[in-house]
């Protein structure tokens, strides 16, 4: 018969949670569509004693693609233990409308209750067309520093 070993073993129950700086980014009303790119950046927070794995999710609509996050942030990460980072972040608005889009930080080791959301709105303005009736414009003639004729 082998002697028993008895080991000690001691374990301590700990969770993650991701906190977000702010959790609704309005945009406000932007003036056509591809008017630029909007960037910003949030802080994402860890309190907790340990690691929190994340990974970032849209909600998988037609203009989530709107949203753009780095190569490097666009599956998710590892936030140390009372650590916080920044999450850079682009918008490029496609569709004119109400733009909604919501982001969660996914904690992978806590989904239930250790996960952040992030409301992104905006209101995207369409340029307005006009037409022009008679391609052919005759503006008659035009003399330097005087008024042409009114034509109609």
């Amino acid at each position: 018969d082998a002697p028993v070993l008895m080991i000690p073993l001691q374990t301590k129950v700990c969770r993650s949670i991701a906190t977000l700086s702010q959790t609704n980014l309005h945009f406000g009303e932007i003036q056509g569509i591809g008017a630029g790119v909007r960037k910003r950046k949030l802080q994402l927070q860890n309190p907790c004693d340990s690691p929190l794995l994340f990974r970032i999710e849209k909600s998988g609509s037609i203009s989530s693609s709107d949203v753009k996050f780095p190569n490097a942030l666009s599956v998710g990460g590892i936030l140390n233990p009372m650590a916080e980072c920044e999450v850079p972040f682009e918008f490029s608005p496609s569709f004119p409308g109400k733009f909604r889009e919501t982001i969660r930080f996914v904690n992978i080791l806590n989904p239930e209750c250790g996960s952040a959301i992030l409301n992104v709105k905006a209101s995207v303005k369409e340029r307005e067309n006009f037409w022009i009736q008679r391609l052919r414009l005759d503006f008659g003639k035009c003399c330097i520093e005087s008024r042409s004729n009114v034509q109609r």
